[in-house]
């Protein structure tokens, strides 16, 4: 029978050459010892019986027929086969130690990944330990303001007294007791404040301490519960081909086990025909020696009488001598008679030839009663053959219908997979993008020829109302200056972060305008487990040769179908801050410095057909989406503990608008057209604005670049560059051009690209905030801005309220 390999594991090296009629094992690892013991003792047995058998054929100097039972086999060939057998045993049980030692690494994995659990459960327990701590730190804190109070009370109840029961003490009593009282109430009011500020700043600091604890230790947990996960499944499809290669193996054993009773049947019969063979030649030649020695012995008898004779005549006289001559001649005649009556000689050698002839019948009826049971031998040791062959005919009959299956399926999976290759070089990896080439509506441009260059003051007064209007079951009112606000940043950044209280309608905003101009817009759930741009773009999958598209990448190709590639478009981040943006964001942050020609890298050399709007350097070069300059990125961002906080260099890069908690009501009628734009007209009416208001963005920065500039490097570590001073010029003149003024414009600009950076830097105290506001007060008019600085205001109240006061 031909050799075999494993089809479950290709690689695995080859096992040692195989006689026929003894099959080899088969691919895996054991998981449970054979019984190789029992096989090998068995064979043992027959070879030290063999052995037995030549070695007393050789001491008896016989012939030993060395042909097997059907006359082709030795025991030289049988031994090699025991030896196979043997070895291949080995290999089975190499295979179980191979299979332990996997077991054994499995289990420390697992216990590894215990440990690590166990630890993160005891990181877990220390955290609530260090809020159990704050608690009581809180509740001493409490403690101490409560007795604080007890001793004003207690001080007050002197005062009564002192009036009640000591007039006759007189004024100068009074004054006294009102000295000790004032200097009593100073010192309890400044220990108090005293207290507060350290308890409020203790309390943040820990707070802080513990949310970032707390943060790290869930995304740790999150991601060492993930390699967990990971790690269970893998292990789970480990045991599952162990459990498969088991069944094998199994399977295997039994079939060694069939083989060796083979061979130990077939050996027992031959070793059981030789033994007869030799036994009954040992009876023959025991049968000849004895015969041998009988007439030895009757020889010997003849020769003692005749001696015996002599001896006789020796001893007598003559007279003695002749008397006894007489006396033979006497018995020789009557011996002559009785020969005379006896039978001739030809009878007596007829009759001796009979009793040879009966012997030798004798012998050969022994004989053939031997052959007989040698060919008795032969016939069983035949049936065992016939058995043998064809059980390995039945084996190898098996053995070719699964190899023609593995043959078929390897077949079938060769088609499989040139059909898959030829159908991927037709097809493409990105089959969302695929799909929008295909759209009939995505690929249709609106007819946009009779939209002109809005007037961004009467534009901002129509999308108010537009908004207002689209949906009567709930009505998305904003502010005119958050409006304005709006599209002044539109022009001053392509990265925009809406913040305040969730439910406000941070979200709902540049959906509902977009709406309004007949923009486009999509919005892509931030989640908190990105950590890079692959989380953000998507990934490609080289088993499936298909590119992961997410939703951001989607919405960058169906901001360049013709449908929307001459209005604006934007991609509304929900919840940007629920992770970091400076990493998973970090590219297009970059990007948003350089917008021309900027492009995201998605693969370094792409196969099948690239969908019609990506950018592809031939041939098979690398694939990229383009960053259009029709998008506009739009961040909402709540701030509790589920979120993280902005780096001070994406609000500088950004345009950040936060909206109240109370929504105006708007009473105006709806507008009979909507207003649409294109991205040209949006841009000729920017520019138009920078024209018509050219001088108002240097007074924004003669005020940001005066004394305040000096009070915020100095006190607070603030600072600007160029980069604020280009989204002045862009934002002022058209916050201006749609109905708002100078100091509307620099008020905003102030509270959101300065001190906004200062409500979490704790080092700054109340007092400098206070001389903040002071001389934002004493320069604000003096640079010709109107109005108040309300924003400011609300940036700088909340910030004090942070610290303690107010």
């Amino acid at each position: 029978m031909s050799k075999r390999r494993s089809s479950r594991t290709p690689q695995r090296k080859a096992t040692p050459a195989r006689s026929p009629g003894v099959p080899a094992p088969r691919g895996g690892t054991a998981t449970e010892p054979t019984p190789a013991g029992t096989t090998d003792r068995a064979l043992e047995q027959a070879f030290e019986r063999t052995e037995e058998v030549e070695a007393l054929a050789a001491a008896e100097g016989l012939d030993v027929d060395d042909a097997g039972p059907d006359g082709g086999g030795t025991p030289e060939d049988e031994a090699a086969d025991g030896r196979t057998l043997a070895r291949a045993l080995a290999e089975v049980r190499r295979q179980q130690k191979v299979y332990a030692e996997a077991a054994r690494s499995a289990a420390r994995r697992i216990e590894e990944a215990e440990d690590r659990l166990a630890d993160l459960h005891r990181r877990e327990t220390a955290l609530a330990e260090a809020e159990a701590e704050a608690r009581r730190l809180a509740t001493t804190l409490d403690d101490r303001e409560r007795e604080l109070r007890e001793r004003e009370e207690s001080i007050r109840d002197r005062e009564l007294d002192a009036e009640a029961g000591f007039r006759e003490y007189g004024a100068q009593a009074r004054a006294r007791l009102d000295a000790e009282l004032a200097e009593l109430v100073a010192r309890l009011e400044a220990e108090e404040r005293e207290h507060r500020d350290r308890r409020d700043r203790e309390r943040r600091q820990h707070r802080e301490s513990l949310d970032a604890e707390r943060a790290a230790l869930e995304q740790e947990l999150t991601g060492r519960r993930k390699r967990a996960e990971d790690e269970a499944a893998e292990l789970e499809r480990q045991w599952a081909l162990l459990r498969a290669d088991r069944r094998e193996v199994e399977s295997a054993r039994r079939e060694v086990e069939e083989q060796s009773e083979t061979v130990r049947l077939a050996v027992e019969s031959q070793s059981a025909r030789r033994v007869a063979e030799l036994e009954f030649r040992l009876r023959a030649d025991a049968e000849r020696l004895a015969a041998a020695h009988a007439e030895v012995e009757r020889q010997r008898g003849i020769i003692e009488q005749q001696r015996r004779d002599l001896d006789l005549l020796g001893q007598h006289s003559p007279e003695a001598s002749a008397r006894r001559l007489q006396e033979l001649e006497s018995a020789n005649q009557r011996l002559r008679d009785e020969l005379a009556r006896r039978p001739d000689e030809e009878d007596v050698l007829h009759l001796r030839r009979t009793a040879d002839e009966h012997r030798r019948c004798a012998q050969r009826v022994t004989e053939l009663r031997l052959e007989q049971q040698r060919l008795l031998g032969e016939v069983q040791a035949s049936r065992v053959a016939v058995a043998e062959v064809e059980l390995l005919r039945d084996t190898q009959l098996a053995y070719q219908g699964v190899i023609n299956g593995y043959q078929a399926t390897i077949e079938e999976l060769h088609q499989r997979y040139d059909s898959l290759s030829r159908q991927a070089e037709r097809e493409t990896a990105f089959r969302g993008c695929d799909e929008m080439d295909r759209d009939p509506e995505l690929n249709n441009a609106r007819d946009l020829e009779d939209v002109g260059e809005p007037d961004l003051a009467e534009f901002a007064f129509e999308v108010r109302r537009t908004m207002w209007h689209q949906d009567p079951a709930d009505r998305l009112a904003y502010s005119e200056q958050d409006v304005r606000s709006f599209l002044g940043g539109l022009a001053m950044s392509r990265l925009h972060l809406l913040e305040g209280l969730s439910g406000i309608g941070k979200t709902s905003l540049p959906r509902a305008f977009a709406r309004a101009i007949g923009a486009g817009h999509r919005v892509v759930e931030v989640q908190a487990g990105w950590r890079d741009r692959q989380d953000l773009l998507g990934h490609y999958n080289t088993f499936e040769r298909r590119f992961h598209e997410s939703a951001f990448l989607k919405a960058l190709y169906e901001a360049q179908c013709p449908h929307y590639a001459e209005v604006p478009y934007f991609i509304v981040l929900d919840e940007m801050n629920l992770s970091h943006p400076e990493q998973y964001f970090a590219d297009a942050l970059s990007k948003l410095e350089n917008p021309r020609g900027a492009a995201f890298d998605l693969l370094p050399s792409g196969s099948g057909r690239p969908p019609r709007r990506l950018l592809t350097d031939e041939p098979d070069g690398e694939w990229r989406i383009a960053l259009p300059e029709n998008v506009w990125f739009v961040g909402t961002a709540n701030n509790d503990e589920t979120t993280v906080r902005f780096a001070d260099k994406t609000y500088d890069r950004a345009y950040v608008l936060e909206l109240p908690a109370q929504r105006p009501w708007i009473d105006e009628p709806a507008p009979t057209a909507q207003p649409v734009v294109t991205l040209a007209g949006l841009r000729k009416a920017f520019g138009r604005a920078r024209r018509a208001f050219r001088e108002q963005p240097g007074a924004v920065w003669r005020f940001l670049e005066g004394d305040l500039k000096t009070l915020l490097a100095e006190e607070c570590h603030l600072g600007w560059g160029s980069r604020l001073k280009r989204q002045i010029d862009a934002y002022v003149p058209v916050v201006c051009a749609a109905g708002g003024t100078v100091g509307e414009a620099a008020d905003r600009l102030l509270a959101t690209k300065v001190l906004h950076k200062i409500e979490h830097h704790y080092e700054i105290s109340a007092e400098t905030l206070d001389r903040v506001r002071e001389a934002v007060s004493a320069t604000w008019h003096a640079h010709g801005l109107d109005g108040e600085p309300v924003a400011v205001d609300a940036v700088l109240d909340r910030a004090i309220r942070r610290r303690g006061r107010g």
